[in-house]
């Protein structure tokens, strides 16, 4: 009984040692495709000329960047949310769609940032936009996402 119970943990200590090993190998590959994807988003902006591409493009980087970097996650955000609001660029529809979903991202950056407050009230503002809307899959993500705040903030 002894010789199983031994047995067991040593293959047990052994198993857990191989997967450590795994994730140390398999995490910085993965860091290094996301700063791949940053820096091609990032040469992408400096040469967008469109309001729509440039938008397009801010919420992608808003969205990558929300766990590695998220104080730069938010400038991105910010900028995404003012380009949103500047003209018509896309069918008002499209846009609130846009701009709940920018604030809901935001909200995760704060989140991220140890900013809880503005992480709330960002995405407030997201569900107030899908309540008007109608959009009860958004109004879901954001009551998961303020869910994920507080349970973070308490």
């Amino acid at each position: 009984m002894n010789y199983l119970r031994h047995s067991y943990a040593h293959t047990l200590r052994h198993t857990i040692i191989q997967w450590m090993c795994l994730l140390v190998l398999i995490l910085p590959l993965s860091l290094q495709a996301q700063t791949q994807k940053v820096d091609s988003l990032r040469t992408a902006l400096q040469v967008a000329q469109m309001a729509t591409a440039r938008l397009a493009i801010l919420s992608q980087l808003l969205w990558e960047l929300r766990v590695i970097d998220p104080v730069q996650a938010i400038a991105f955000g910010r900028e995404a949310l003012r380009l949103s609001k500047q003209k018509s660029l896309l069918p008002a529809q499209i846009i609130l769609k846009k701009q709940a979903e920018l604030h809901r991202f935001l909200g995760v950056a704060y989140r991220n940032a140890g900013e809880y407050g503005k992480a709330s009230s960002e995405v407030y503002a997201a569900l107030e936009i899908d309540q008007q809307r109608g959009d009860s899959l958004e109004i879901g993500l954001s009551f998961n996402t303020l869910s994920r705040i507080f349970l973070l903030e308490n």
